[in-house]
């Protein structure tokens, strides 16, 4: 089980797991940001496409 908040690689792929689930991908990183709130309009914090950029801590 991979923790909501976990960011991985999968080859050329990167993405932030916004919600605890199942996962398979390298994990590089951690962010502390809610990226999914059902009572927020819109829902998720990131939208496909949104470029991230990520730094040491």
């Amino acid at each position: 089980r991979v923790p909501a908040g976990s960011v991985a690689l999968a080859g050329p792929y990167a993405g932030i797991y916004p919600t605890a689930s199942p996962g398979g991908w390298l994990l590089v990183g951690r962010t502390g940001l809610t990226l999914f709130d059902v009572t927020a309009d819109p829902p998720a914090t990131l939208t496909p496409g949104t470029r991230v950029r990520l730094v040491p801590a």
